[in-house]
């Protein structure tokens, strides 16, 4: 978690607020096709473990 302090590295919430700004305060994500289909605006997503 980029909000989360990380070893030799102090707690920091400008990271955070950085990253929404650099990418318009979107999420990505790298997926895969599990099932055919269309996916619509408002579809559920699933995190699946491999």
């Amino acid at each position: 978690m980029t909000n989360e302090a990380q070893p030799g590295l102090p707690h920091s919430p400008l990271i955070l607020r950085a990253l929404a700004r650099a990418h318009d305060t979107r999420l990505d994500a790298l997926a895969a096709v599990a099932r055919p289909g269309r996916v619509r605006l408002g579809d559920p997503v699933h995190l699946i473990s491999s």
